[in-house]
């Protein structure tokens, strides 16, 4: 079967009908029921693909024995062995072989870097929304809007969103109160945020505002280019004596 993130499970004669559906289809390639670094990394990567319509991430689990289930895909794709394995694959639409292979190891810089050459897909993140994402780059990065337009656009997509992503609006609120201190301060606001948001860190917290921290670290991070790496990304450390290549997380303690 075939993991199509969020979780549908498929055969693979179904994923060759709706490659041509996407203009973008990652695919992972691993053993049965995945588990470890490697699948988390692959999960993190997942999350910052899930708003991009154009774009559908598979994972094809193999079977290593009983009755072997997808091993022929895996020996078509020249990649027969669990020693092979994970495995990621680009294909475009209407193109009928894979477009680009990587067989590295597994952190999510290094599959975001692998995705980002071979492909042309919108980045985000769980806690983002891609819509004000866009307006954010169009105005911080790219400089094709003034910041008040940025602020104008967003309180639209926030009129639109009342009573259709309550779940949504909270975080949506936040992108408007950091987008209106850039209108005042300028960029460097983003660095504001970021130190405040590092302040309350050190806190002691309960669960909820820790959660709610995580969402705001990710948005801020993601979406504005804040300086909070050292809370968003977990780096591995790669040991060549495991033949997992699993790693070991060298994790920052919030």
């Amino acid at each position: 079967y075939i993991y199509i993130y969020i979780y549908i499970n498929i055969y693979f004669a179904y994923l060759l009908k709706i490659i041509p559906r996407f203009a973008v289809s990652v695919i992972k390639v691993d053993k049965d029921h995945p588990h470890g670094v490697n699948q988390t990394q692959f999960e993190k990567l997942v999350a910052m693909l899930s708003q991009d319509a154009n774009t559908i991430v598979a994972e094809v689990g193999v079977q290593e024995f009983g009755e072997r289930e997808n091993s022929d895909l895996a020996t078509m794709l020249d990649i027969p062995r669990k020693e092979h394995w994970p495995a990621l694959f680009i294909y475009k639409r209407h193109v009928q072989r894979w477009t680009a292979k990587y067989t590295g190891h597994f952190s999510l810089n290094r599959l975001r870097n692998f995705v980002d050459r071979h492909s042309d897909v919108e980045w985000s993140c769980a806690a983002c929304v891609l819509e004000l994402d866009r307006l954010v780059r169009d105005h911080l990065f790219e400089t094709q809007i003034s910041a008040q337009d940025m602020l104008q656009k967003a309180r639209e997509v926030r009129t639109k969103m009342v009573g259709k992503h309550t779940a949504k609006m909270r975080t949506v609120q936040y992108y408007i109160k950091v987008m209106e201190k850039i209108v005042e301060l300028g960029q460097p606001a983003v660095a504001m945020e970021s130190a405040r948001l590092v302040r309350l860190l050190q806190e002691k917290l309960t669960w909820e505002k820790k959660n709610l921290l995580k969402d705001r670290v990710d948005v801020l991070y993601f979406a504005f280019g804040g300086n909070l790496w050292r809370y968003q990304e977990e780096e591995i450390r790669y040991t060549s004596d495991n033949n997992e290549g699993y790693g070991h997380y060298l994790k920052d303690e919030l």
